[in-house]
């Protein structure tokens, strides 16, 4: 399947594929360390959770950039300021001495891969060939969730022997191998004039994101009035930047492919599946450990089978979407998405670990047959011309959709602690059954959707659809 394509654009994919690997990896891994840091910084876990949600924003803000970033600039030259930017953010955290300063370096971080995730897809939608697409964007994930599938494990097994700064610390090698491998290989046309930058849309982007997660996170510690205003900011702020982004020439995001309600549907889908993904990736590790009552070893290891699995259906998800069309594994992808948290929402606040362990399994493998599909899907419903910007704006409802909610999810949790009388245990698995819950109701929503949309697809006489 890959004659066709160079050796030097599987390096450069793998070279620019390290930094969104490392992004995933830390992300992951810090869920697993939170327990450690809330005892080293001594702060609750709605504070903690800002080292994730922190990197995640910062990434949401950086990607609506990609588009103006691919214009204006050299592949290499992106490269190499994501690289930079990810490195010294990683330094900057395994030497600070207060949690304001872990949160500077995670924001650095999310800097260099919010450049690098979307360039790592834009390098192949610019030059595989179609036939081959579908599979190398399962590739292109197979590398970010490899990272999702080790990362718990590996944080585990980091912080119980030499504690959660090593997370970090770990990584300066692999990250300095990325920049060598990237400087050899990376390479590209240069952009034929500057373009303008839309600075007060992007303001207004940042300010709306920001408030809504300041806002979500404020509820239940700051006044309801203040969590409202925040609210109300965010929305009108969003809401302007939307309209602006429809009447100009050279807009953050090119809001304008909403128009294809093919796609306006299934990047809803794509949202809401990062959500309860990210979500879950927060909420396992803190379950194995805070209800549970085992060490973050163990938490690594009981979500291995199922990251796993979602890592190794990337890319044979992808081949099953270029020989079979979108419909089967999408839809069949989150019915099992369904199943597996229909039992946690059942059964959660009961099931032993080797049982949390084996439904967690089962909702990682319809994420690892829809995941990427429908990322796929959703872009080869564009134009060639449309495809860059409708790459940054699914990787931007990527990454905000895991900072609303990890945020979310750590405000139902938190707020559930808040009971008094009970243990952090008994009121940690409450909690948790909220959002089992919550989450059932979202994919019940997105499995109608997704079936809609997809049976409208028109089919050939040969019976395959056209994407």
């Amino acid at each position: 399947m890959t004659s066709n394509i160079q050796p030097r654009l599987l390096l450069e994919i793998i070279a620019v594929g390290i930094l969104a690997f490392a992004g995933v990896l830390t992300k992951t891994a810090a869920n697993v360390a939170f327990p450690a840091m809330m005892a080293a910084f001594r702060v609750d876990l709605g504070t903690i959770q800002w080292v994730t949600s922190a990197y995640m924003l910062t990434a949401t803000l950086v990607i609506p950039l990609s588009a103006y970033l691919q214009r204006n600039f050299t592949n290499r030259a992106l490269f190499l300021v994501a690289s930079l930017l990810f490195t010294a953010g990683t330094g900057l955290i395994t030497v600070a001495p207060s949690l304001a300063l872990v949160l500077l370096g995670r924001v650095v971080q999310g800097g260099g891969n919010g450049i690098a995730i979307p360039l790592m897809f834009n390098i192949i939608l610019a030059e595989v060939p179609p036939v081959q697409r579908g599979m190398m964007m399962g590739v292109g994930t197979l590398i970010t969730a490899t990272a999702g599938a080790i990362g718990p494990t590996y944080g585990g097994l980091l912080v119980d022997r030499w504690g959660w700064r090593m997370i970090f610390l770990a990584l300066l090698p692999l990250l300095v191998g990325s920049l060598l491998l990237g400087l050899v290989t990376i390479h590209g046309p240069r952009p034929n004039a500057r373009q303008h930058f839309a600075v007060f849309d992007y303001g207004l982007l940042s300010l709306g994101l920001l408030s809504i997660l300041l806002a979500q996170n404020g509820l239940g510690k700051a006044t309801a009035a203040v969590s409202l205003a925040e609210y109300v900011v965010g929305l009108v702020s969003l809401a302007m930047f939307a309209y602006r982004s429809t009447h100009t020439a050279t807009p953050v995001l090119k809001l304008g492919i909403f128009k294809n309600a093919s796609f306006t549907w299934l990047a809803l889908t794509y949202f809401t599946t990062f959500m309860v993904f990210l979500s879950m990736s927060f909420v396992m590790p803190n379950a194995v450990q805070l209800v549970l009552g085992q060490g973050s070893m163990i938490a690594g290891l009981a979500v291995l089978p199922g990251a796993a699995a979602a890592a190794i259906l990337s890319p044979v998800s992808g081949h099953l979407l270029d020989r079979f069309g979108a419909r089967r594994p999408i839809i069949g992808g989150a019915g099992l998405m369904l199943v597996g948290m229909v039992i946690f929402a059942l059964l959660g606040s009961r099931l032993r670990l080797w049982q949390l362990v084996g439904t967690y399994l089962v909702m990682m493998v319809g994420l690892g047959l829809c995941a990427s599909n429908i990322m796929t899907c959703s872009l080869d419903g564009l134009t060639k011309d449309q495809q860059a910007a409708g790459n940054a704006v699914l990787n931007t409802l990527q990454q905000f959709a895991g900072a609303f909610g990890t945020s979310l999810s750590a405000l139902i949790i938190d707020r559930a602690q808040r009971q008094s009388g009970l243990s952090v245990s008994l009121t940690t698995a409450y909690g948790m059954q909220e959002i089992f819950l919550l989450f059932s109701g979202i994919i019940v929503i997105e499995l109608i959707i997704l079936t809609v949309v997809l049976s409208r697809r028109q089919t050939p006489p040969d019976g395959s659809e056209f994407l």
